[in-house]
């Protein structure tokens, strides 16, 4: 069953990974509300998402930027960071 807090703490931490990858362009305006609630909905449902959330989103948003100088030659239509 699902405690007060156990909601609380999932719909905070989603918050702070969306927060945070919008804010450091990972993510665009709606794909920060769709990752929250997609992390949210995960977190509630397994207690080791929490962890996997983490580790996805930190080096997917590493990835993303690494060599990104390489990725604009290579790639015609490369955008990096926020394109809304």
């Amino acid at each position: 069953m699902w405690t007060l807090y156990r909601i609380a703490s999932a719909v905070l931490f989603a918050l702070f990974l969306a927060r945070r990858g919008y804010k450091k362009k990972s993510l665009n305006f709606s794909g920060a509300i769709m990752g929250g609630i997609v992390a949210a909905i995960h977190i509630l449902a397994c207690n080791n998402a929490v962890f996997m959330m983490a580790v996805f989103y930190f080096t997917s948003s590493y990835l993303t930027k690494y060599k990104a100088e390489i990725k604009k030659i290579i790639e015609e239509d490369f955008q990096e960071g926020n394109n809304n």
